[in-house]
């Protein structure tokens, strides 16, 4: 079955909707896995903080 040329709830070519839709989701994963990578490299970049005492080395 073709799909429908005009959509009627916005009088706009359906292609064009399709277009922004794709579009949208496109841009929301990339963000989301830019998100995720610097998220990701951000918390492993760093080494232990500063003030971390290693195991064993507690003083009593």
């Amino acid at each position: 079955m073709p799909r429908e040329i005009i959509d009627t709830q916005s009088s706009r070519p359906a292609y064009v909707r399709r277009r922004w839709v794709t579009a949208l989701v496109a841009v929301a994963i990339l963000v989301l896995a830019a998100y995720a990578a610097w998220t990701f490299v951000g918390s492993h970049r760093h080494g232990p903080p500063a003030n971390a005492v290693a195991p064993g080395n507690l003083a009593h």
